[in-house]
Order: C-alpha cells, then structure tokens, then sequence
C-alpha cells in the first residue's frame, strides 16, 4: 500500500537532462556533485561538494565519441558566423566538429589546455585570454562563442570563423626569443600578421626581449629583438601599452606587413610631457622660446578647429573652444615652456575636455619629433 502511493511521487521529480540543438548536433547537458576540497575555496572540508556541467553532443542520436577522450565535455561551444554549424569541444585539447554530406568531421584544434582569444575582438585588436574548463553552466548562455573572426586556440592554431579554415601557428623559439606562454597583443592593420612579446636569449645576451610576430598569410614566424639599452618592462605595465611603446607595424615591399622596433625617442626636448593631477591632465613642453606658442597655436587652430579668444596674444597664448568640448582649452606661455590646460570652469557643466588634450599632446609631440619647430627648442 505505502510502496503504491510513493511509486508515482517519485517518478514526478525524475526530470530530463536539458538539450539544445545546432544545426545537425544536439547538446545535451548533464549536472553532477564532485568533491569541492578546494573548488576553489572550501575552507577543506573533505565532504564539501560543488556541482559542475558536462556535456554529451549527439548527432543522428548517436553520442560523438573521441578517441581516448570519451562521449563526456567539460566545453561545448556553437560557433557564431561560421559558414555551417560547427561546435568546438573539448575534454583538455579543443576539438572542431563540423558535418559534411551527412559524415562527422572531426578536428584537433590543440594542445591539453583549452585556453582561446580573439585577435580581433577589441577595436579590431586581441581581446583577453578565456580558459574553460569544469564549472556549473547554463546550457544557452555558456556554449555560445562570438568575439571576432580570428580565434587563437592554445595558442598553437589559429580558427577562421569566417571559413572554418585552421592555421598552425609555433610561437615557441624564433630567434632565440619565446612566446609560447603569453598572449596576443596586436594584430596588423590589414589583419596578416600578430604579435606576442617575447623573451629569451640572443647571442651572448640572456635577458634578450622583443616580439614574434605571426604571419597568418604565408606562415612563418619573424622574431623581432629590442636592443640592450631597453629596460626590462615594469610587471605593472600592460603588455599591449609596452608592446605599442617598443614596436609598430609598418608596410615592406611588395605590400607585406612588417613588424619593427620603433626608432630610438628624441632628446627629450624634442617632445612634451602629459601630467596628470587627480581628474585634470596638462600637456607641458619645456625648455622652449616663446615663439613655439605659435605653432601650437596654429595646429590647434588648423587641425582641431580651435577658435581663439579675445585674450589670445600675438604669440598664440589665451584661451581656445573647440567643438563638442563644453570648456576652454588655456595655452600658456612661462619661463621654463608651454602648458596646455582646460581650467576648471566657474560653473557647470564641469566638463575639462581631457581627451582633447591628449590628442593634440600627441599631434604636436610628433610635429616635435619630427624637427619641424626646432628653432624654438632651446639647447
């Protein structure tokens, strides 16, 4: 009598494991407990569990099975833009599945680490590295991939989501430099080459640094070695800041894209300097005659259509408005340079129109750089 009455009660709670289906593939997602120990802090409990996703992909209702990797997933992602469905799964090494004329492909994609980034995901340049592996996850948010066109996978291959077509890229030794633990910091104007910084050892030198930069063309490797007067970089740095201040890509013969170090700076009077105090920035240029406010003057009024003030003097120091910044810009001239500085205004809107401050810092700098004012620069 009692096991009659709880026989149905129980079959109430028995649920079916969820399940979306991509094109010709269905996933299918299974939750389990595994033991947490330290998943990724459980004070120790030995008994202490955490639940994690796996996942089943099934094709005509057959489970995919991979040699020595089994028919269970950590990862299965649905590749956004690509010409057909194609998932990536992986169970350590990525795997690329597609389908064609009614067969299963299947493709190593990878190492034994399933670590992914877009070249171009981020104002058309690399975006974070992201690292997939055992975790609770939702069946639609977490198994979809978008970002770009180009995906590096484990740093060994590169996807083209456009064509699904792969690329085996070796940024390990080139040149005596490696790069086979860091990540991509820079993709080419034109989209054929990346870079990763790199460190290693270059004829005598143990400490050498620099860059591989990865062709995605032609294939092939180009190691590119700063020079010893180069200080090691700050940990702090970011390393796409480091790598833009060290190197830029340029256009060889032929159209080829190169990557080079960039020439040696100038003297530092032949540059300013941007300073910054709390939210405002000024942009200093010293040791100069006073002459130079006119240059200034004129490539604020020129390029950043600048419109000067009644109490601008004849060398071009006073106050400027430039469009869509809401305060005014002071050019000033002292006895040690130039300053270029947005005062706080008296009233609102508070707005001090710091980003056109660094753009014209950087267009004067190069005018500097250049030799164009170096009659005004004082030795």
């Amino acid at each position: 009598m009692v096991v009659a009455l709880m026989a149905p009660l129980f079959s109430a709670f028995v649920f079916a494991a969820p399940s979306l289906q991509h094109g010709p593939f269905e996933i299918v997602m299974k939750t389990r407990r595994i033991g947490a120990g330290g998943f990724p802090n459980t004070s120790g409990n030995p008994f202490k569990t955490t639940p994690v996703s796996s996942f089943e992909v099934r094709l005509d209702g057959e489970r995919v099975t991979l040699p020595a990797r089994g028919d269970s997933f950590w990862t299965v992602l649905r590749i956004e833009g690509a010409p057909q469905p194609a998932l990536l799964i992986s169970a350590g090494p990525m795997h690329l599945l597609t389908v064609a004329q009614g067969r299963l492909n299947v493709q190593s994609l990878g190492g034994d680490a399933a670590d992914v980034q877009w070249l171009d995901s981020q104002d058309g340049q690399p975006g974070p590295i992201e690292r997939f592996g055992p975790a609770q996850k939702d069946i639609e948010a977490d198994t979809g991939l978008r970002g770009g066109r180009y995906l590096l996978i484990d740093r060994r291959v590169v996807l083209d989501v456009s064509s699904l077509t792969v690329k085996s890229v070796e940024p390990w030794i080139v040149g005596g430099l490696n790069a086979s633990t860091q990540m991509a910091v820079s993709l080419s104007p034109r989209r054929t080459l990346f870079a990763m910084p790199a460190s290693g050892t270059s004829g005598e030198r143990r400490d050498a640094q620099g860059a591989l930069a990865i062709d995605l063309v032609r294939g092939g490797t180009q190691a590119v070695i700063l020079g010893a007067q180069v200080a090691p970089r700050d940990a702090q740095e970011p390393q796409g800041e480091w790598f833009g201040r060290h190197f830029e890509w340029i256009t060889g013969p032929g159209g080829i894209e190169q990557l080079r170090v960039r020439p040696l700076p100038l003297p530092w009077k032949k540059r300013g300097a941007q300073v910054v105090f709390g939210e405002t920035r000024e942009y200093h240029v010293r040791r100069v005659k006073p002459e130079l406010a006119t240059a200034l003057a004129g490539l604020m009024r020129g390029r950043f259509k600048a419109e000067p003030q009644a109490d601008v003097d004849r060398l071009g120091a006073g106050h400027y408005l430039l469009p869509g910044c809401g305060s005014r810009l002071l050019l000033g001239v002292r006895a040690d340079g130039l300053v270029l500085y947005a005062p706080t205004p008296s009233e609102a809107p508070w707005v001090r129109c710091q980003q056109d401050i660094v753009q014209i810092a950087a267009a004067f700098d190069a005018e500097l750089a250049a030799g164009r004012h170096d009659q005004w620069l004082l030795p």
